[in-house]
């Protein structure tokens, strides 16, 4: 198992990678510990499944799945999240962001429960926020 140690500051974080095929699709994830400026410890683990052209499907962590959904034309169509028992006890809810394009396949709009952020681009495809 190779493992990256990776310092910031008085943080130290410890990256575990691993993959493994199955069913066509690739899983990967790793398991982070981090120490705080006090010296306490953090773990977090994640757990993320891609499809055999490399798209993320599925992000999995200790308090929620993420599902990524895409176009046939490859572009990301929305992510769905879904809180499991710990999740939805330290407060995270059910939520989608949805994406909208224009014809020539740049991201116009995020759409959410709370409201729509839209993007406009300026003749040489820049995007901002009008």
């Amino acid at each position: 198992m190779n493992q990256i140690v990776v310092a910031l500051g008085c943080r130290e974080l410890s990256f575990c990678p691993c993959a493994t095929k199955f069913l066509g699709s690739v899983r990967e994830g790793f398991s982070q510990t981090g120490y705080g400026e006090n010296l306490e410890q953090s773990q977090r683990e994640l757990l993320f499944e891609c499809d055999p052209i490399g798209r993320l499907l599925i992000k999995l962590n200790r308090d929620a799945r993420q599902d990524y959904a895409y176009e046939d034309v490859d572009r990301l169509l929305s992510i769905q999240r879904q809180p499991n028992g710990i999740g939805k006890q330290l407060g995270i809810t059910e939520g989608k962001l949805e994406y909208a394009y224009d014809l020539l396949g740049r991201i116009t709009q995020e759409i959410t429960p709370k409201g729509v952020l839209g993007y406009e681009c300026d003749p040489l495809s820049y995007r901002f926020h009008p």
